[in-house]
């Protein structure tokens, strides 16, 4: 398992701040919880390979989705139905930059981890 990007971010006093994530290729969505969307990807930073976390709600969705090109709509149904728990793979990916802050502490069995929640798609 590789560690977290945004448990290091919080761990480096940076928490507070909005976050920037250029040129973004998201490739899915997981249905988190109602109305929750989760991307996960992989990043480096200082030669480090982390997991970073995306939580996307609903109008967030609504932003990268039009980002498609032609596959909004087929899309937007997938997730409307997809039950959660479920990962809906994108055919492309969609080619976004986010702006996020961190959201809050989040502890299972296996790991500690800090998602991103998106403020904004462009």
């Amino acid at each position: 398992m590789k560690p977290d990007f945004g448990l290091m971010i919080l761990k480096g006093g940076l928490g507070s701040m909005p976050h920037y994530f250029y040129d973004v290729l998201v490739t899915h969505l997981s249905a988190s919880a109602p109305g929750l969307f989760t991307f996960l990807v992989n990043t480096v930073s200082d030669g480090v390979e982390y997991a970073v976390s995306f939580d996307f709600d609903s109008s967030q969705v609504a932003d990268l989705l039009r980002k498609a090109e032609g596959r909004m709509a087929e899309l937007s149904v997938k997730l409307a139905q997809a039950p959660l728990g479920d990962t809906i793979e994108f055919e492309a990916p969609i080619v976004v930059n986010i702006e996020a802050t961190l959201g809050k502490l989040q502890r299972t069995d296996k790991e500690d981890f800090v998602p991103f929640v998106v403020s904004r798609v462009a």
